[in-house]
């Protein structure tokens, strides 16, 4: 199965997943990790784990944004072989030295 097909299934699980998070929880858990205790210098066990889920929302959250051009740019071209046909200069029109008729 081409790779391709396999990245927008992928990227709309992540914001499927993005998407069930309440926001006021969001809030919460930012405040907590802000006044997170310390413990001669370390955080506390509870800390660490808020702090590692964080982190793994944060990754989701910059994966799904940098995805949105790639996925962008494969829409416009998928949109584009549909309209016009594949290949390198497929839009060309019957008359030379003008525009095709869309």
């Amino acid at each position: 199965m081409p790779r391709y097909r396999l990245v927008a299934p992928a990227i709309a699980a992540g914001f499927l997943v993005l998407s069930t998070l309440n926001s006021s929880a969001i809030g919460a858990e930012a405040r907590g990790l802000a006044q997170a205790p310390y413990s001669k210098g370390y955080l506390s066990p509870d800390s660490v784990g808020a702090l590692q889920k964080e982190l793994i929302f944060q990754r989701a959250v910059q994966t799904y944004l940098w995805a949105l051009p790639a996925l962008n740019m494969y829409g416009m071209k998928e949109g584009s072989e549909a309209k016009f046909g594949k290949g390198y200069m497929s839009c060309r029109s019957s008359r030379s030295g003008s525009m095709p008729r869309l």
